[in-house]
């Protein structure tokens, strides 16, 4: 199996990625970063093309992104693409959004922040969303014609972005 998308918990004692194989498709795992624990087990009940999973700040969910497949990956598993959640334990996969990128979280675990495309068929105008956990009260915090990413500080005071292979870092306005 070949692993993807790391991504630490808030306490720095978990490592939550994915897998792909091609024959037995991908799947979201979770790791303790203490090798003498040697914890390690897989989240998804089922397999599928799972991308940019995140821990909640309290670590009891995982947010990420399901993907269709086709092209060069198998079909099998790729329906209901888009953002879920799932408990990091013992879960059930729920999907909070159709659309969406790069889920992420702020200082708590009441929204979560996406990325998207104004209209689909652009490829500029980056918007930063946030829903919360039942995948409801969209909000559009910020939109950029140039940006490529946008990254919320762990305490939600702080944006960074990438425009024009510039990084800027200015204050985040929590408003919509």
């Amino acid at each position: 199996d070949f692993e993807f998308c790391p991504s630490f918990s808030r306490d720095g004692r978990y490592v939550v990625y994915t897998t792909w194989n091609d024959q037995t498709l991908g799947s979201i795992r979770v790791a303790s970063v203490d090798q003498s624990l040697n914890e390690n087990w897989i989240v998804t009940p089922e397999p599928g093309h799972y991308v940019d999973p995140v821990f909640s700040p309290d670590g009891q969910l995982i947010v990420y992104r399901k993907q269709s497949g086709g092209g060069i990956t198998s079909p099998l598993w790729s329906r209901e693409s888009g953002l879920y959640t799932i408990a990091t334990r013992d879960g059930e996969g729920k999907k909070i959004s159709k659309t969406g990128i790069r889920p992420q979280f702020g200082q708590n675990g009441a929204r979560v922040f996406y990325q998207k495309r104004k209209t689909e068929k652009e490829a500029d105008n980056l918007q930063l969303c946030s829903i919360d956990l039942s995948g409801n009260e969209e909000r559009v915090h910020y939109t950029s014609v140039w940006a490529t990413d946008f990254r919320i500080s762990p305490d939600s005071t702080s944006i960074a972005f990438i425009e024009r292979f510039h990084v800027h870092v200015s204050p985040f306005v929590q408003s919509g």
